[in-house]
C-alpha cells in the first residue's frame, strides 16, 4: 500500500510503529488520518504516541489527529462494478470499544478485514495533549454516520 501511496502522494510517507515513530527531521505538519490512533490500546500508547509525534515537529509544527468516534453500532453496504463491501461494527458504550468487520466481495471471492478500535473521549484526548506539552487549539465535530474528531495542535 505504502508503494501505491508514494505514486500518488508528492510528500514524506513512512512505514514505522506510531509507538515507536523516531525521524532525523522536524516537520511543520503531522497528519494522523485514518483513526491510526484509535488502533493504540489505552491511554498509556496515546501518550507515548502524541510524545513521539511531539518529538519530530518544528517549534511551532501542528498536527492534525483524525480520531473515529461513534454513537452506536451499525451496518452499511456499497457496491460498484463487480465489487461490493459490507461494512459491519458494534460499539461496546460500556468499554468503549468497536469491533469492525469490512467484507469484500469481488468477482465472487471474499476478503474479510477485522478491527477493534479503541474509541477515545476528547476530554481523554485534550488530557493526554496537555501532559505531553501540547496545546489543543479546534476541535472539529462533523456528523456523516459517524462522529469524527480532527484536532489541531501545537507544540510550545
Amino acid at each position: 500500500m505504502l508503494d501505491i501511496a508514494k505514486t500518488r502522494v508528492h510528500s514524506n510517507l513512512y512505514l514505522q510503529n506510531i509507538l515507536e515513530i523516531n525521524l532525523n527531521q522536524k516537520y511543520d505538519v503531522v497528519i494522523s488520518m485514518f483513526a491510526v490512533l484509535n488502533h493504540l490500546k489505552n491511554l498509556k500508547e496515546l501518550e507515548k504516541t502524541l510524545m513521539n509525534l511531539k518529538n519530530i515537529l518544528t517549534d511551532d509544527g501542528k498536527i492534525i489527529i483524525d480520531l473515529h468516534n461513534p454513537q452506536s453500532s451499525g451496518m452499511k453496504i456499497d457496491s460498484y462494478d463487480n465489487m461490493t463491501r459490507t461494512m459491519e461494527w458494534h460499539y461496546n458504550k460500556k468499554k468503549r470499544i468497536e469491533e469492525s468487520k469490512i467484507t469484500f466481495e469481488i468477482d465472487g471471492e471474499k476478503y474479510i478485514d477485522n478491527h477493534i478500535f479503541r474509541i477515545f473521549t476528547i476530554d481523554e484526548v485534550k488530557q493526554c495533549c496537555e501532559n505531553v506539552g501540547l496545546v489543543v487549539l479546534n476541535v472539529y465535530m462533523m456528523l456523516i454516520r459517524v462522529v469524527q474528531l480532527f484536532l489541531r495542535i501545537y507544540s510550545f
